[in-house]
């Protein structure tokens, strides 16, 4: 993501957010000894910053597809699956939200509010996002991250590449991130027993990035051979298989130094070039507006020269008319 997906995020969300304010933190400022401001999204409609989210996620939907998904659906802990009820709610969407059981229940009845279903049934959020992805395997529904749109994101560049629209998909970051997905759920997994491929025991991934299931194929490698089934998961010591793979990969694209810190630090260096340019074009404006006040004030002295010389040839005229 760059500088111009943020611009068109605000874009997109700009008509149902709230512009809320950024005040300076004296305390904050004296603890880091520098300039640190908050933005006080407390004041945000949904008296969150995930209202900016859940509407950015289903306008960019919407965008991509040319119309409406059938159903939509998410798990959270209150503040996410409140933002996008409004969201889903003015779209006329139907949407379902999984909860905890212990989720605020201000929050809770917001959701209802709304007109979003709610399953606040879980025990924790962990749980309440693994039902509400099987709810959108089951149902088709669209399933919208609380924190992690990136499978989404990707896809939406693609869609945007072919319609000949601004995205990055040709950007070597995401193309990388997306070839070595692919390799990893297509990649073969030898832990010493009978599956080595996730299609095996009927586990797929869609062009859009989602969790398939043939739960046919799935329950027969289940009651063949469990044992084995979990190896290719997680492997033999429960940190390696398919799994395992996907989350070193994951860390690889997101730890401090890895290949995302690099794009971070890359887009960072276009801002700060970006802002010298800007602070450059600012001293020549300044510059250009010390010279025009130079010359508006010559001018003025020179209009009010040619008045009195205008006023002396007046009096000149009159004196010479007496003869």
């Amino acid at each position: 993501m760059d500088l111009a997906d943020v611009f068109r995020a605000r874009q997109r969300i700009a008509p149902y957010v709230r512009r809320t304010p950024l005040v300076q933190s004296s305390w904050l400022s004296e603890t880091a000894h520098a300039a640190v401001s908050l933005k006080l999204e407390s004041l945000q409609v949904s008296h969150s910053f995930k209202w900016r989210g859940a509407f950015n996620a289903v306008l960019a939907r919407l965008e991509r597809s040319g119309h409406a998904p059938a159903r939509l659906v998410t798990a959270s802990a209150g503040n996410h699956g409140r933002a996008l009820a409004v969201a889903a709610e003015t779209f006329d969407l139907p949407l379902t939200v999984f909860t905890p059981t212990d989720a605020p229940e201000a929050k809770l009845a917001a959701i209802r509010r709304h007109g979003a279903e709610l399953r606040a049934d879980a025990a924790d959020y962990d749980e309440a996002e693994r039902r509400a992805k099987a709810f959108a395997i089951e149902t088709g529904a669209e399933f919208i991250s609380a924190y992690n749109d990136v499978l989404t994101f990707q896809k939406d560049q693609e869609t945007a590449a072919n319609a000949d629209k601004p995205n990055i998909s040709r950007d070597p970051l995401l193309r990388g991130f997306r070839n070595s997905i692919r390799f990893a759920l297509s990649d073969d997994y030898n832990a010493g027993g009978t599956y080595t491929k996730l299609a095996g025991v009927g586990v797929g991934f869609d062009s859009t990035g989602k969790l398939t299931l043939d739960d046919e194929v799935f329950e027969e490698a289940l009651a063949s051979s469990p044992t084995d089934v979990q190896h290719l998961f997680s492997g033999t010591a429960g940190g390696g298989g398919a799994f395992g793979a996907l989350d070193d990969l994951v860390t690889d694209y997101t730890q401090s130094g890895g290949l995302v810190a690099s794009a971070r630090t890359r887009i960072t260096d276009q801002v700060s070039a970006l802002n010298k340019r800007l602070d450059r074009m600012e001293e020549k404006l300044a510059l250009r507006r010390e010279s025009l006040q130079k010359e508006y004030i010559a001018a003025d002295m020179a209009m009010t020269k040619m008045k009195a010389q205008s006023s002396s040839l007046e009096t000149l005229g009159g004196q010479y008319r007496l003869f």
